[in-house]
């Protein structure tokens, strides 16, 4: 799914706040981390 609808669905109001929150928790951008996870 996208960054949009994935922060949607978690109750953020903005991909760009969930992807703040998200680098913080992980240490690393939502993007990298969905590339990190398919084995790209």
């Amino acid at each position: 799914k996208p960054v949009k609808q994935v922060a949607a669905a978690v109750g953020f109001d903005s991909e760009k706040s969930f992807s703040r929150a998200f680098r913080e928790w992980t240490g690393v951008a939502p993007g990298q981390f969905r590339e990190g996870a398919s084995g790209a």
